[in-house]
């Protein structure tokens, strides 16, 4: 397994036991379908991922999604950067060297706020945990 695969595990079982996220999800303000793709998430070098809920748990696919809530294309140094804390997740959205889009309709402030913290979630893993910093670092 290659160290973005390693990366990619962990920060799906960090979902499936952040309590944050999934009250989120669960919260009555979420308009999210059970099935629904939360993230998609293109890392230059290391193919697409989907974040998306099974029900109550998280699962991170290497696949497009049909209609994702955000998608998200970024250079890996930027992803690093952002995963690091070397640079703002919101500043790297909006990086010209990104893709950025929105499933509109569904993308309200609740949601919105919900697929953010599924990348924060990263962030939030690698802030945390010298194992998964020294992973981020050599990505």
């Amino acid at each position: 397994m290659n160290l973005f695969e390693e990366f990619v595990q962990k920060w799906e079982a960090y979902l499936n036991q952040d309590p944050v996220i999934q009250e989120r999800t669960a919260h009555f303000k979420s308009t999210l379908a059970e099935e629904k793709a939360l993230v998609e998430l293109e890392v230059e070098g290391n193919g697409v991922l989907t974040v998306e809920r099974k029900g109550r748990k998280f699962e991170i696919r290497r696949d497009k999604a049909s209609l994702p809530l955000l998608s998200w294309k970024v250079p890996l140094s930027l992803f690093k950067e952002v995963l690091l804390g070397k640079e703002r997740i919101l500043y790297a959205l909006l990086d010209k060297r990104c893709k950025l889009s929105f499933d509109t309709p569904n993308f309200s402030h609740w949601n919105g706020v919900t697929a953010l913290e599924i990348i924060l979630s990263a962030c939030e893993m690698v802030r945390k945990s010298p194992e998964m910093k020294r992973l981020a670092e050599e990505l």
